[in-house]
């Protein structure tokens, strides 16, 4: 062909690739797994993974599921990374000043805990590694940056291990290299380049900035996460899909260094490797290929146009990640996510686990490539070597392996016609074959005594070896997946089994003269065990229900059953009925109660760590509630741990005390360190309660010691975020309360004005009724719910600061709060006295508010090092108050200008108090912390409201800044407690409505204006996650994941 013919049919082909695309929505069809397909792709349950399409799956668009949208739009993504970076300093989200091709954002964000960084390589005088992640090149693959997300998410939820990377590493993250692409679900960027083959021409003003940000970076290692197309038919038939959950690869461009290379195949390929199988998943190299057959696939391309590839010749470790999802739109999504994710954090990992030796092969390499004067590779080739192959076979859905089958050489034509006469189907390669297989090797061959049927029988013995072998084109390959194939095994008497076998009666339909290994073969072991079934099967024998039964009966005599709580005794009497209740939906608080799981044994951790976690369990308590006595429970501590192989044997009350502290106190530490396991704390909960229902007599007395019991458990549900059980107990506990006359104390205080010292049985009734009430009071304001005890009944005086089993003065002056809470919230929502007399709201308002300030300045001293006792408390919840007290409520609908003027301030300092909390991880119970934040940020909206319809002068953009903070925190909050998403949702509403009363001034404020607990549907108690089982409740937004 002349030269102008190759141009000629170069551009002819050009254009008709050109013709096939238009400008943006160029997407691929979506071609799902089939039903029994499906079932080779479960979820992978035991990874929680944190990024938006999990944590908020209602943000998740209605095209992803036929593949015209991603899963997580720019908008989403943006508040994700924003809100990572407004709670933690080890997070600086960059927007840069470049866009793509249509002028989208391509945020990224960069990780570490130096103390002046630098995204700049050449600025940067520590010796860390530096480590680039990119995903969403193409824009249909999105899997890629889901996991980077998910990684993020990680990154978010575990401080502990993200301080052990972070100590090694610097890292940036691009999670969306191709906006426009992802817009548009298509693979190409706006103008139609592809991104990943625009690294020689630079043809994109987008590739080139991005190239530039990489550039100056300069990292040792990078990730390059993509995904391949899950339904493209294989053979000749069109009867195989990929099977892989992942395939990745390390860049083997021979001009990277070869100790590069060698590292990156020698330590880091057998990780990944490992965490893909640790997860049961599959994997493979990163192949290319044509769909015919012969299936022959190559690895990665090495050209340097790939983006990858050209990153990994400034001599970097590169690797490139593929999941298997283009096509499949949404399904098995999570499953494709987890695929993503474990391959890039194993890749991390095994970077921080051998930093400094990566580090130093890395710029060593760098080093000779600098000073050596090797000669540049300009192409390539491969070796080709055979494999098997994880596949789906289409018309059936089931997991194959193409190659499985029997292979015979040339020369047998005659027993392949055998084969053919029973229906065998018999084949010929196309190509050679040269690869491993099993061998069945002859050791002795005896012949029989007498003539059988005209052949002479024998007795043949045999072993099984491994053994490379080439057989050349024209050979007969059978195919195991075949409904005759236990023929071949039969016909041509092979040993039925992988191991020595004697006495097997054969006739000579294949020839052995002078033939010491048998010339038919099995590929694998695997294809050995399919052969067995399938000869199974033709004796009439049923494989799998043999082995089903087989396992049934073995798990049966292995496994003991677990105690289960059944008989309840009287703590069932204490929880209704279904049927006896409102609402007859699955309970949170009785329907999961008879599944506890209660262990054998309780492993209690030493005596020192003990200490350690009651002194975190009091740093929190003696603050907020007061329930246990330090002292006093340090004794019980004392006395259980002098007999530590015996201390199940100890007092009922004793060990369900402790067990239910330790279990608080794992909880408690959760929330200011999310590495802390939560999984932790379910033994030492499962065993209270197992006390409790084993010996009821013994703990259920009806004594102050029965009512501590009952507040414990109040409090643990409370920190499991299961309202529905945390309002049931409590309701317990106040009945119990009133039964004990804790509120009606006839001794008072005398008028002295030094404090009293009392007797420790008083303090302590005092302590654990204020305890009580505390906790109810918290409970009731959030839930919307009357108190059981009203202040008026309520004759017994506070806790002594002093003396034995007295209270702090920092928690006296909480249950000071809690009283004026509880009372604007009665007064607010509440009619006035039934017996007409007048009440004036107005100057019940101002003292209020008088009463609140001077509360606020008699704060006792704290300790402003404590996060679960933190001085901000007391800033938020006078802040949070005075919204409460002057947001519009039903006596008071309409605001002066100064009151609107007011209460703006004071939302404004509650939302930046907040955030700051937020950020510095001392928010623990967010279904509180966020209707609170909700409540704030509407009253501002309304305050920018009605101070824009009044034309007052106000400073409109700070409010709006406030606004937006309130929007990013509480996007924040619903990523750790997913019931905040309505809030977070109702809030975004009600901050884009601002815009009409900027575009029509005639806009009104409706009636109805929502504000607090009324703004929401009240919360699903019946419907929350179950903290009886083993398993974390849902509602936690902190499992611990330790792979």
């Amino acid at each position: 062909m002349s030269l102008r013919a190759v141009f000629t049919s170069g551009l002819l082909y050009v254009g008709l690739a050109t013709a096939q695309q238009t400008y943006a929505k160029n997407q691929v069809a979506v071609v799902n797994d089939d039903e029994e397909a499906v079932k080779n792709f479960p979820s992978i349950e035991d990874v929680k993974l944190e990024s938006p399409a999990f944590t908020d799956p209602k943000s998740i668009p209605a095209g992803f599921k036929n593949g015209t949208s991603g899963p997580t739009d720019d908008a989403t993504l943006e508040y994700f990374l924003q809100s990572l970076a407004s709670r933690n300093d080890w997070l600086t989200y960059k927007n840069p000043a470049f866009k793509s091709d249509e002028g989208r954002s391509i945020p990224y964000v960069y990780l570490t805990t130096s103390t002046q960084p630098q995204i700049k390589a050449n600025a940067s005088s520590t010796e860390k590694l530096r480590v680039y992640l990119q995903g969403g090149v193409h824009g249909n693959e999105p899997g890629g940056d889901q996991a980077l997300l998910a990684l993020l998410g990680k990154f978010d939820a575990n401080s502990t291990w993200t301080a052990s990377i972070l100590e090694k590493m610097d890292i940036m993250i691009l999670p969306r290299y191709n906006p426009d692409g992802v817009a548009y679900f298509q693979r190409v960027l706006a103008t139609g380049y592809d991104p990943n083959r625009d690294h020689i021409r630079f043809a994109s003003q987008q590739t080139r900035d991005v190239k530039a940000l990489i550039t100056d970076f300069h990292p040792h290692i990078a990730v390059d996460a993509h995904e391949f197309g899950a339904t493209r038919p294989f053979g000749d038939n069109k009867q195989w899909h990929q099977a892989v959950d992942g395939q990745f690869d390390a860049m083997k461009n021979l001009n990277i260094h070869k100790d590069i290379r060698e590292y990156s195949e020698s330590v880091f390929a057998p990780q990944i490797a490992g965490a893909m199988e640790k997860r049961k998943l599959r994997w493979s190299p990163y192949i290319v290929g044509s769909a015919a057959e012969p299936l022959v696939f190559t690895q990665l391309d090495t050209q340097a146009r790939a983006g990858d590839v050209s990153l990994a010749l400034t001599q970097a470790m590169v690797f490139l990640t593929e999941t298997r999802g283009i096509m499949l739109g949404g399904q098995n999504f999570q499953r494709r996510v987890v695929s993503g994710l474990t391959m890039i954090e194993a890749i991390v990992q095994t970077a921080a686990d051998n930093a400094e030796e990566v580090y130093e092969v890395i710029e060593g390499a760098r080093r000779k490539v600098i000073e050596g004067d090797e000669d540049i590779v300009i192409s390539d080739s491969y070796t080709p070597e055979n494999r098997t192959w994880d596949m789906i076979e289409v018309e059936t859905g089931k997991l194959v392996k193409p190659s499985r089958g029997l292979r015979l050489p040339q020369a047998w034509k005659e027993a392949a016609d055998r084969l053919r006469l029973v229906g065998v189907k018999v084949d010929q390669l196309r190509s050679e074959f040269k690869g491993e297989v099993e061998a069945l090797n002859v050791t002795s061959i005896t012949l029989g005594a007498s003539v059988y049927h005209g052949t002479v029988l024998n007795t043949v013995t045999t072993e099984t070896k491994r053994k490379e072998i080439t057989m050349p084109a024209g050979s007969y390959w059978v195919s195991a997946r075949q409904a005759a194939a236990a023929h071949a095994k039969l016909m041509e008497n092979t040993p039925s089994t992988a191991r020595k076998r004697s006495s097997v009666r054969r006739a000579n339909h294949v020839p052995r003269v002078h033939v010491q290994a048998y010339p038919v073969y099995i590929k694998s072991l695997e294809d050995r065990v399919a052969e067995l079934e399938l000869a199974l099967q033709g004796h009439g024998l049923d494989t799998e229900s043999l082995a089903g039964n087989r396992v049934s009966q073995d798990t049966v005599e292995a496994t003991p059953e677990p105690r289960q709580s059944t008989d309840l005794n009287l703590l069932s009497l204490f929880i209704p009925e279904p049927s006896d209740i409102q609402d007859q939906g699955t309970s949170g608080y009785h329907a999961l109660l008879g599944a506890i799981t209660v262990p054998e044994r309780t492993k209690f951790p030493p005596k020192s760590t003990t200490l350690q976690l009651a002194a975190t369990y009091f740093e929190h308590s003696n603050f907020f509630s007061p329930i246990l006595y330090q002292e006093s429970f340090h004794e019980i501590i004392t006395v259980l741990y002098q007999d530590l192989p015996n201390i199940d044997q100890g007092k009922s009350v004793q060990k369900f005390q402790l067990c239910m502290v330790l279990a608080i106190a794992i909880r408690l530490l959760n929330r200011i360190d999310s590495a802390v396991p939560t999984t932790a704390s379910d033994p030492f909960f499962a065993s209270a309660i197992g006390i409790l229902t084993e010996r009821p007599q013994a703990t259920w007395k009806g004594n102050l010691q029965h009512l501590q019991n009952l507040l414990l458990i109040v409090q643990y549900t409370i920190f499991a975020s299961n309202l529905s059980a945390a309002w049931h107990f409590i309701g317990l506990a106040t009945r119990l309360a009133i039964d004990l006359d804790l509120l009606n104390e006839t001794r008072l205080s005398s008028g002295n004005s030094e404090e009293v010292i009392l007797d420790a049985e008083t303090n302590k009734r005092r302590r654990v009724f204020w305890s009580t009430y505390i906790l109810e009071t918290n409970l009731c304001v959030i839930l919307n719910r009357p108190r059981s005890i009203p202040d008026e009944a309520v004759f017994t005086p506070l806790p002594s600061t002093s003396g034995p089993e007295s209270c702090s003065p920092l928690a006296n002056h909480c249950i000071q709060f809690r009283q004026l809470e509880y009372e604007i919230y009665h007064t607010l929502n509440y009619k006035p006295p039934a017996n007409g007399a007048f009440f004036d709201y107005k100057v019940w308002k101002v003292g209020m508010k008088d009463r609140l300030v001077e509360w606020h300045a008699t704060v006792p001293p704290v300790d402003t090092r404590s996060k679960l006792a933190p001085q901000n408390f007391f800033d938020g919840a006078l802040y949070m108050t005075l919204v409460s007290l002057f947001s519009p409520s039903r006596h008071f609908p309409d605001l002066s200008e100064p009151e609107l003027r007011d209460l703006a301030r004071y939302a404004s300092t509650t939302i930046e108090l907040y955030r700051e909390g937020f950020k510095e991880g001392k928010l623990r119970f967010y279904w509180r912390t966020t209707p609170n934040l909700f409540q704030s940020g509407a009253a501002l909206v309304h305050c920018i409201k009605s101070l824009t319809l009044q034309r007052s002068v106000f400073d409109v953009d700070a409010l709006k800044r406030s606004v937006s903070v309130c929007s990013t925190v509480l996007w924040g909050m619903a990523e750790r407690y997913s019931p905040g998403t309505v809030y977070r949702d109702r809030f975004d509403e009600l901050s884009a409505s601002m815009s009409d009363v900027a575009t029509d001034l005639s806009f009104e404020i409706s009636d109805d204006f929502p504000f607090g607990q009324f703004s929401i549907p009240p919360l699903d108690l019946n419907g929350t996650a179950g903290i009886w089982t083993s398993t974390p409740p849902t509602l936690d937004p902190w499992i611990f994941d330790p792979t």
